[in-house]
């Protein structure tokens, strides 16, 4: 089970605080593709394949090192004692921001008299066996002060990888920016559900999602509702250059499932979104 699902969530956390892994790919991976699948497999696990007594939901999953009933474990898909991390989703912010908040609300809704000290929130919570740690530590605090702040607004990321020590050690290592098809590469859909949940962004007030312009050109982008009919026109036959656009979906669309689809003189792609 371990390998299907992948290692303790900090592997996607650590070496990515201030590397940007979006920016990030070799011969192996794609770099931010891997985390966002690790991140996606882990709550997969969680929710479909975990005894069932562990109580895990969509509002409370996250296996990764922290504190345990026992004293201390890297809690992962086979080797899972019901222990949630707080750190392990809420870190998860700039790779499944919707799930993310999910579990943030939860921290601080129905649990907070159980799991939120004086100092935050408390290292871990085993539902299951009616334990909480005692302590917060600044291990597990400080990824989730980083991680959001990336999602934010990318502060640490731009601070740090671009300066030339950093991209000359990268080229080094033969990791360079990746390279995208014309599409929505970045955007992995829920297994069950088959869409990609979206979450209005905080402070731009709009929901948010990447598209990839391989070829450069002319594309049009269309918002379309269920029945198929044009919600919004994001691009109208607009030049786009080559690469990777974080595009602005808008923040007055009514809540619901939509499909996204992009349209240049080779064809179109499409992805079905829910917008939180």
């Amino acid at each position: 089970m371990g390998p299907a699902y992948g290692g303790p969530l900090f592997f996607a956390h650590y070496s990515f605080l201030s590397l940007n892994p979006k920016l990030m790919a070799d011969t192996y991976t794609n770099y931010w593709l891997h985390n966002v699948n690790h991140t996606m497999a882990n709550r997969s696990y969680s929710l479909t394949a975990a005894p069932k007594t562990y109580g895990y939901t969509e509002n409370y999953w996250g296996l990764t090192a922290s504190d345990d009933p026992n004293g201390y474990m890297a809690h992962q898909p086979g080797n899972d004692n019901g222990t949630v991390a707080p750190t392990a989703a809420l870190s998860s912010f700039p790779y499944t921001p919707y799930y993310a908040m999910q579990v943030l609300r939860n921290f601080y809704g129905s649990l907070k008299g159980q799991v939120v000290g004086e100092y935050g929130l408390l290292d871990a919570y085993n539902k299951s066996q009616n334990w909480v740690a005692k302590d917060q530590l600044a291990i597990d605090h400080g990824p989730i002060i980083i991680m959001i702040e990336n999602y934010r607004s990318g502060l640490l990321w731009s601070l740090f990888t671009n300066l030339p020590e950093i991209q000359h050690g990268l080229a080094k290592a033969n990791i360079q920016e990746a390279d995208y098809e014309t599409g929505f590469p970045l955007a992995v859909p829920d297994i069950q559900k088959g869409w990609v949940d979206l979450l209005k962004h905080p402070d731009l007030n709009s929901y948010i999602i990447d598209v990839a312009t391989g070829d450069g050109g002319y594309y049009t982008l269309l918002l379309e509702k269920e029945d198929g009919t044009v919600a919004k026109t994001i691009w109208d036959n607009q030049p786009q250059l080559n690469g990777l656009h974080q595009v602005e979906l808008g923040g007055e669309m009514l809540p619901g499932q939509y499909t996204l689809q992009l349209t240049d003189q080779s064809g179109s792609k499409e992805v079905i979104v829910y917008l939180h």
